[in-house]
């Protein structure tokens, strides 16, 4: 891999840089050195940081501990359908975190990939972001949900069983960027085609997105229309993180 090419290198190099620091000076100041230079690198050159992270995050999780690991949240807003609950968001330029919050606790969260490199695992179906098509992922959906216009996405439901506490997976494809790929046009083709009443046509855009690849996830253990109010429009992304 590319990636661990190039940590090898920079380790080779640090060791290098080592010995010369060694030999004029204390080991304690190298060893601070050396560690402050290698979790900069590992964070500029690799995911390892962000996946940590977000394998930390679980549904029933109290918000205080999710802040704990991910710091504040950038921007906030409440439900209009339940007013209990509250959408928290972090952009991390690599991604984003959304955690819906009812009680103090995490009852929703979803990750959402700003770039095609970075593919953290998706929950309970042991696959990644960007790693295979929507039908392979989820096969058969128990539901589906879309919209265009100022908001761009496509998503599939699956119901989890009694081992992941009875929760909802939502996965699928959701474009803040007109120009981001050729799924836009076809989800826009699909809500036409629901609106004419034109199954065929319908049936048929579905099942091209579904060979897509996807970069969102959620997981939740709320009803699904709350979970749709969390997904920024457009405009929001671009206000609250431009």
């Amino acid at each position: 891999m590319v990636v661990t090419g190039i940590l090898k290198k920079f380790k080779a190099m640090i060791i290098s840089i080592a010995a010369v620091i060694i030999s004029i000076g204390s080991w304690n100041d190298t060893e601070t050195v050396l560690v402050n230079t290698y979790q900069k690198i590992k964070a500029t050159w690799t995911n390892e940081n962000e996946y940590l992270l977000i394998s930390k995050i679980t549904v029933g999780h109290s918000f205080d501990y999710v802040k704990l690991q991910s710091g504040l949240p950038q921007a906030v807003k409440s439900s209009s359908i339940d007013s209990q609950v509250q959408f928290n968001y972090f952009n991390y330029g690599k991604f984003m975190l959304s955690v819906a919050v009812k009680e103090s606790r995490v009852a929703a969260y979803s990750i959402q990939a700003l770039n095609t490199d970075f593919s953290p695992s998706i929950p309970y179906v042991g696959y990644k972001l960007f790693d295979e098509s929507l039908k392979d992922i989820i096969s058969s959906p128990d539901d589906s949900h879309f919209e265009s216009g100022s908001s761009n996405y496509y998503i599939d439901v699956m119901e989890l069983g009694r081992d992941a506490m009875f929760h909802q997976l939502m996965v699928g494809m959701y474009n803040y960027n007109t120009a981001q790929s050729i799924s836009n046009e076809t989800i826009q083709l699909l809500d036409q085609a629901y609106v004419l009443g034109d199954d065929a046509s319908f049936n048929q855009y579905k099942n091209k997105l579904r060979e897509n690849q996807i970069n969102t996830f959620t997981v939740s253990e709320l009803p699904r229309d709350v979970m749709l109010e969390m997904m920024l429009t457009k405009f929001e992304f671009n206000t609250y993180f431009s």
